[in-house]
């Protein structure tokens, strides 16, 4: 399975765990597979580095950079996430009228 995954899913799952930090795990696991977009990757890391965040991330015992740096290294950089979007869907689409 294939996942471009939002902004404030990717917070909850680095900062609380839960649903979304087991879609981290299973991209670990090699179960799904992440995509990120350039953009993506920014507003992840000006969204963790917000002050509001700055206890939270703390507790992790990580930075808001090693996080995005962590999660660069699991997603696949894609040019347009919106393009790949499309074409998992048609995916999705195809394999159903199947």
């Amino acid at each position: 399975m294939r996942l471009v995954v939002d902004t404030n899913v990717l917070v909850s799952a680095f900062l609380w765990e839960g649903t979304p930090g087991r879609l981290i795990e299973l991209a670990g696991e090699k179960e799904v597979r992440l995509y990120a977009s350039r953009l993506l990757l920014d507003e992840l890391a000006a969204t963790l580095n917000k002050k509001k965040l700055a206890k939270p991330i703390a507790a992790t015992g990580m930075s808001a950079e090693q996080m995005v740096r962590n999660y660069r290294r699991r997603a696949v950089a894609v040019g347009e996430v919106q393009d790949h979007i499309f074409a998992v869907v048609g995916e999705i689409e195809n394999s159903i009228r199947t």
